[in-house]
């Protein structure tokens, strides 16, 4: 009875997660990883320059994720973007499969299995899109699998030299694959340190200066190495623009799972610690290295969730705290997977997750579409958005030059804009410095106040676009909008190429309450007003293409 009822929550655990496990594709630098696989077959070499933008044409890339990249392709080729919304989602179900099969060698019962493996889960939702960095959280997994494993069964390390030579492949092919690798370096050396405490031979020291050898194994050698060093130092600097950079938020649904680990474990050390029972060294100083990376950046999260599934039960134990299994458990277990269920479609309604394999409000599909029709923008240095460059520069291609994507050689870039949002001065300035002669930005909710003298001396507060007063009108034509993009050509521009009868010149977003005042007082060209709304209606009418 019990093995049936532990199958049955097993199930349970995987349907009940499945809203998180199937989250729709949308993640802005998957186009910007095909682009570079694209270029890679076509090549037949490895990238070690900049070629796509007009910014920084020449500046040194290392393209360090490259065989995840191909991987990603791969799918992309043989089954579009639902192929690689499949590829993602099996990725994280090997990485929940690693810790399944960890809670079961290290004889968790099966109703705790199920609950964790579907917390574990539940917690990596942030992570659920298609990112390369699901090979490193699926070797973490199975790292952390093998290594307690043989830990808490005294499992024999083997031979030296078939350790050294299995870390060399593994380190490789992960150095490869992407840059996570560094965590499993923390967890193969913490649990080598172990091993030479308790005694107990340097096996994994072998294994361990294996892959240390077998990262550098791989087109760029040490550079990689040199460039991860990089990253570490821009990290605090880059914490307020990208988002997974930044440090756990608790106002964010998707991170209240990593809060609730975070917040467990230090009680359950705590415990110990009070208790004056013998807290665990290695899993002391593994939850504390990775807790204190998590609360930093919250991209490493699923990493300390991952050894906290591992060492709780360890720390229940030791405390004396494990509940007792009865019947009404596996009752109690099965409630709490239907919530983490209900919880996952929650986070996901807004990218109607179990309702799509990808959502497109991250790729600018239809302001793409409209500068492919008017071809006058091929010739153009057009700014466009950090999110936005790896879409343009996969669908554009050679024809298309960006001005920036997701790739870390625009990490300076971005921080230049930052600077630049500051005043509408200072975005002047900034794109002036790049000689952008268009630009592609998002349509941001963002008003500003203005206020309005009229000639009876009165004043009006308007709330309006934040474009107003960084795009203006004596500078800066709109051609294009909808309700994800802004398309902006210098009036000299415009001129030039004879684009006038694109412009926007009372149609425009987000200033309604404004334009009903000057309707209202006979100071709009209705006729002309009438014509551009005419014209976009048209315009947002057209089909999206499909993607590229």
């Amino acid at each position: 009875m019990i093995v049936h009822r532990g199958r049955a929550l097993t199930g349970w655990a995987w349907i009940a997660t499945l809203p998180v496990l199937l989250f729709p594709v949308g993640d802005p630098d998957l186009w910007w990883h095909l682009h570079a696989a694209k270029r890679l077959l076509a090549d037949g070499s490895w990238p070690r320059t900049e070629v796509w933008s007009f910014t920084i044409p020449g500046a040194p890339w290392v393209n360090f994720e490259w065989l995840g990249q191909l991987a990603y392709y791969a799918a992309y080729q043989g089954g579009g973007i639902a192929g690689v919304w499949l590829l993602k989602a099996l990725l994280l179900a090997a990485a929940a499969l690693g810790v399944q099969f960890l809670l079961s060698r290290i004889g968790i019962g099966v109703q705790y299995r199920a609950l964790g493996t579907a917390l574990w889960i539940t917690a990596a939702a942030p992570r659920a899109d298609a990112r390369i960095e699901l090979f490193s959280i699926a070797a973490f997994s199975w790292l952390l699998c093998g290594l307690e494993t043989r830990r808490r069964r005294g499992i024999p390390a083997g031979s030296e030299r078939s350790l050294a030579l299995f870390g060399a492949a593994a380190g490789a092919l992960w150095a490869n694959l992407h840059g996570g690798f560094v965590y499993g370096f923390a967890l193969l050396g913490a649990y080598a340190l172990h091993d030479s405490l308790e005694r107990r031979g340097r096996g994994l020291w072998w294994a361990f200066g294996g892959a240390v050898f077998g990262t550098a194994l791989n087109p760029y050698g040490l550079g990689l190495h040199a460039l991860l060093w990089r990253h570490a130092a821009e990290a605090a600097s880059l914490q307020g623009l990208i988002l997974e950079w930044a440090p756990l938020d608790p106002t964010r649904p998707s991170h209240w799972p990593t809060w609730f680990f975070l917040i467990t474990t230090m009680a359950a050390l705590g415990a110990l610690w009070r208790g004056r029972r013998r807290v665990p060294p290695l899993a002391a100083v593994l939850l504390g290295l990775f807790g204190m990376a998590a609360l930093r950046h919250a991209r490493a999260g699923i990493f300390f969730v991952t050894l906290a599934i591992a060492y709780l039960p360890l720390l229940a134990l030791k405390a004396r705290k494990m509940p007792r299994v009865t019947r009404r458990t596996f009752q109690g277990v099965a409630v709490l997977l239907a919530a983490l269920g209900a919880f996952g479609l929650w986070i996901g309604a807004p990218v109607r997750t179990l309702r799509a394999v990808h959502h497109r409000e991250f790729w600018p599909v239809r302001a793409a579409d409209f500068m492919e029709r008017e071809r006058e923008f091929r010739d153009l240095r057009v700014y466009n958005a950090w999110g936005w460059g790896g879409y343009l520069g996969y669908r554009f291609g050679d024809a298309w030059r960006i001005f920036q994507d997701g790739r870390y050689v625009f990490h300076p870039l971005l921080l230049e804009a930052r600077e630049g949002i500051a005043s509408p001065e200072a975005w002047t300035r900034f794109l002036g410095r790049y000689g952008v002669e268009a630009a592609l930005m998002e349509n941001a909710p963002l008003k500003v106040a203005s206020t309005r003298e009229y000639p009876d001396g009165t004043r009006r507060v308007f709330q309006r676009p934040f474009y107003l007063s960084f795009m203006p009108r004596e500078k800066w034509a709109l051609v294009y909008w909808d309700a994800q993009a802004l398309l902006f050509v210098r009036r000299e521009v415009l001129e030039v190429k004879r684009m006038s009868a694109l412009e926007y010149k009372l149609a425009r977003p987000g200033d309604e309450e404004a334009l009903a005042d000057a309707l209202a007082r006979g100071e709009i060209d209705t006729d002309l007003l009438a014509k551009e709304r005419e014209r976009y209606a048209k315009t947002t009418a057209l089909p999206e293409s499909p993607l590229p």
